[in-house]
């Protein structure tokens, strides 16, 4: 009787045991099919997304006039107004309307820019001399005496170019000098008897720079003397 109730206990434990390992089993092998299907679930929804996003960009970057088969109405919804068509033309139209104008605007400016330098450049320095040369007794004296005037209103003429600002005078000018030579070859009372005194201050120096001059011994006997010279700047 021992014997039977033993095995019995001793069976009775073999198939709890059985009976545990097989649940046990059955849980594990079902947990991990449930965890599998969960995380395909979400690799799923996750590579899905980004399709989506593409999609959503694709559609804002489209031509917003588009009819679908599934809702036509949505043809209403995503179609741009030809108001707002017009409008957007016309700004556009404008705005380069307006940049033309201001570029024809700074170009005009420049050409006249260049034009008012070479107005400058093309004005030119005149001397004329006013003083009347006498006949002298012999040709030699006469060649002398024109030579020397020569000289001087050569000098002159270099001393002005090489010294005046051009810039300052946009209109023709003149200025009618008389200045006394002396014997020696300097000068005294240089003075403007006629003209533009702007324009005689600006080339009083280099009048006066233009002396001492270097006078021939057989000139001597006719100085001092006036000496008249008209200077033009036009």
């Amino acid at each position: 009787m021992k014997r039977k109730i033993k095995k019995f206990f001793e069976d009775f434990i073999i198939v709890v045991v059985l009976i545990s390992i097989i649940y046990g089993s059955y849980s594990y092998i079902f947990d991990d099919s449930i965890d599998n299907f969960e995380s395909n679930s979400i690799i799923v929804q996750t590579s899905e997304e980004p399709k989506q996003e593409i999609k959503e960009l694709t559609q804002d970057e489209a031509i917003k006039d588009v009819i679908t088969d599934e809702n036509p109405d949505n043809e209403k919804e995503h179609r741009v107004p030809p108001e707002f068509i017009q409008n957007s033309i016309d700004e556009n139209s404008n705005k380069i309307d307006k940049q033309l104008k201001e570029e024809h605007i700074i170009e005009r400016k420049e050409i006249e820019k260049i034009a008012t330098k070479q107005d400058i450049f093309s004005k030119k320095l005149n001397l004329i001399e006013n003083s009347k040369l006498e006949k002298s007794a012999s040709q030699e004296e006469q060649i002398e005496k024109e030579k020397f005037y020569k000289n001087l209103k050569d000098k002159i003429y270099t001393n002005i170019d090489s010294n005046l600002n051009e810039s300052i005078f946009n209109e023709p000018v003149f200025a009618e000098i008389r200045v006394t030579i002396l014997k020696d070859g300097r000068y005294e009372q240089l003075i403007l008897s006629n003209g533009n005194m702007e324009f005689f201050n600006a080339i009083k120096s280099s009048i006066a720079n233009s002396f001492p001059i270097e006078i021939n011994p057989n000139l001597k006997n006719i100085f001092p003397r006036y000496y008249r010279l008209k200077i033009e700047f036009n």
